[in-house]
């Protein structure tokens, strides 16, 4: 298991690893200026402007050549900071599309980066049943099964994934609520600018409890740290795990 940041040097484009991405630079400019009237996160932004410390907003798992969108820059050899590549991803829903990469994180050793041809069989397996039913959007609990609607975040889709082949990256992530961070209002909407102008009626429909001013969510960057540890079942011990590195 490993991560990295793809600004150092450019990393192997193995099939379904995980591609994440940060948020464009008018995002977190934008950030910034809406953190001035909470002087801790104004500081906070400041200090990741000035460091490059940046949070990974989205996670996708990297799509094989073979389904790869036409215009991408995959390739089989390596992919480097900023290249678009086609990943399987949830964003409102289940879907292929390019994204950015920022960062990339393997589940494998750094000199094997690729998986063996029967877990990607399985991976490949477990994407079509997923394919198969009504996929939604849900920020927290990262996944839900209700009936034959399946409910995902993008780091539940990667985490339900890697589970089918026995990696387990992270501990307790169905159901964080009993040992994750605490994740502030503030803190999230300066991550996720969109959330400081969803209704409440949207903020129930992504399992995010209106009238509290915290949530323990499962974010991004929780998977990178786990990634980088080496060691399966990684428990985040705070909110600032959503940067990386």
């Amino acid at each position: 298991m490993n991560a990295h940041q793809l600004e150092n040097q450019p990393k192997p484009a193995a099939p379904y690893c995980i591609i994440g991405h940060y948020p464009k630079f008018w995002n977190e400019f934008g950030s910034l200026l809406r953190s001035i009237f909470a002087p801790r996160q104004f500081f906070q932004q400041i200090r990741c402007l000035i460091t490059r410390r940046r949070p990974v907003i989205h996670v996708g798992l990297l799509l094989p050549p073979v389904e790869s969108e036409k215009g991408s820059h995959q390739s089989e050899h390596a992919i480097a900071f900023g290249d678009r590549v086609s990943v399987i991803h949830v964003f409102e829903t289940f879907e292929y599309g390019t994204v950015p990469a920022h960062v990339v994180g393997y589940a494998t050793p750094e000199l094997h980066s690729a998986l063996n041809p029967e877990q990607e069989k399985k991976i490949c397996a477990f994407l079509v049943e997923v394919r198969k039913q009504k996929v939604v959007y849900i920020a927290q609990p990262p996944m839900r099964q209700v009936g034959l609607i399946r409910s995902y975040s993008c780091i539940g889709l990667v985490l339900d994934c890697y589970s089918s082949i026995g990696f387990h990256f992270l501990a307790n992530w169905e159901n964080p609520e009993h040992n994750y961070p605490d994740v502030d209002r503030s803190f999230l909407q300066a991550i996720f600018p969109f959330l400081s102008k969803a209704t409440k009626d949207e903020l129930l429909s992504m399992g995010l409890d209106p009238t509290q001013t915290a949530w323990r969510v499962v974010l991004p960057g929780y998977l990178y740290h786990a990634l980088r540890s080496g060691n399966q079942d990684f428990i985040p011990t705070s909110k600032e795990q959503a940067y990386f590195p």
